[in-house]
């Protein structure tokens, strides 16, 4: 039986895009489903076993398919743990970009069927950064097209000018590790290899934010990552995200996302 999902009924604080982070392991039960909105995944670590129109087909690290509202596929852990991201939007809103852009080169979504890629680690990076840029409350129509576009400009590999420099995007990526989120700024400036007063700087351009703010909001996307996939502690969660004090890790977390961690995990849950 396949399961049928609903945009309307998928997280109704996002209405325009969504971006979630799943891992995965060879004990989850995963079951056939179809979407009635336009979705694109790719594998962040690990092995996935991905059933499509396509057929049955092992994915590794930068591998991503490009689902149309309708599809049906099917994932789970080839080997381990695989952590798989999927970004999507609502299926008028595709219908509506991709009469505006199915002509270009660029636009990335097959005729029919699921359309496949492979990305290397530059546009891996890029594509971490994309998405972390994606509001997580107030959204408008806006968004979900800025993020349709920055794929369709990943994918084909262009940079315009004054875009995010290389050595900034490929630490903001790192830094997204959780191995790298407690070192809170310090530990984005020696990833960036720069002086904190150039990243500073930097940052500024590119994100229209301090760089401590972009750690705060990098470090709750994660938290909103982790408190997607399950039951895990919220104190759990904050710790590993570098907030020694919980209340904080809340005021952090209400701004970057309008709403207490716990409610959120609700939302994002069904709860």
């Amino acid at each position: 039986m396949t399961t049928l999902f609903r945009w309307d009924r998928c997280d109704p604080h996002l209405p325009w895009a969504r971006v979630s982070r799943h891992r995965l392991s060879t004990s989850d039960v995963a079951t056939p489903h179809g979407h009635d909105f336009a979705e694109w995944c790719w594998v962040e670590s690990g092995s996935l076993l991905h059933d499509s129109a396509r057929g049955r087909e092992i994915l590794q690290r930068g591998d991503l398919r490009l689902l149309r509202p309708g599809e049906r596929h099917h994932v789970a852990a080839a080997a381990s743990e695989c952590v798989l991201i999927t970004a999507s939007v609502p299926g008028p809103l595709f219908t509506d970009l991709e009469r505006r852009y199915r002509r270009s080169a660029s636009w990335p979504w097959a005729a029919r069927g699921v359309a496949a890629l492979h990305l290397d680690d530059a546009r891996l990076s890029a594509l971490a950064v994309l998405v972390a840029g994606v509001p997580q409350g107030g959204q408008e129509r806006c968004d979900a097209e800025w993020l349709v576009a920055g794929l369709l400009r990943c994918l084909r590999g262009g940079r315009s000018q004054g875009a995010t420099p290389d050595w900034l995007e490929q630490a903001v990526a790192r830094f997204g590790e959780p191995r790298h989120l407690a070192a809170g700024l310090p530990g984005l400036v020696r990833l960036c290899g720069r002086s904190p007063a150039h990243v500073s700087r930097a940052v500024r351009l590119a994100y229209a934010c301090t760089a401590t703010e972009l750690v705060h909001r990098l470090r709750c996307q994660h938290a909103a990552s982790e408190l997607r996939l399950g039951t895990r502690p919220i104190a759990a969660i904050a710790e590993d995200c570098g907030y020694v004090h919980i209340g904080h890790f809340y005021r952090r977390f209400g701004a970057v996302f309008g709403c207490a961690p716990r409610a959120y995990r609700q939302a994002a849950l069904g709860g």
